[in-house]
């Protein structure tokens, strides 16, 4: 699968195995209408991951900023996924605030659909956030 890139948003997509697609978010999405060029790739990588068989990966981590249309559309790929039972694994980080209260309110999705999963991304050791005594409060 290519790359999405608009404007300052790249979304790279690793496959990780047969059956697991890593997608990472990088740059900032400030699109007024990214539903009408994000929507139609993202349709396209379900399809993949139907295909193969696939679980998705979404790391928003690289992330520097999205808008209100940007998790719109980002709702609505997730709607899609539940409806088609391709698992997904959202990861943010709990550093920054604006992702960690835009993934909280995501949190409501996993409780619905267990094949939906919202967390703050696993620090590696020596990062912000690897210490507990140091990770942010809820």
């Amino acid at each position: 699968m290519e790359p999405y890139a608009d404007g300052e948003l790249r979304i790279d997509v690793v496959r990780k195995s047969a059956d697991r697609l890593s997608l990472e978010w990088r740059g900032r999405s400030n699109a007024m209408d990214p539903q009408r060029t994000l929507g139609p790739w993202l349709t396209l990588l379900l399809d993949e991951a139907q295909r193969a068989k696939a679980s998705l990966e979404l790391h928003f981590e690289s992330l520097e900023y999205f808008n209100s249309s940007t998790v719109a559309a980002l709702l609505q790929f997730v709607a899609a996924a539940r409806q088609l039972r391709t698992p997904l694994d959202l990861s943010y980080d709990a550093q920054l605030r604006w992702q960690r209260q835009s993934f909280e309110a995501l949190q409501v999705l996993a409780t619905l659909d267990r094949s939906i999963s919202v967390h703050p991304a696993i620090a590696a050791p020596g990062e912000p956030g690897a210490d507990p005594a140091t990770a942010p409060r809820p």
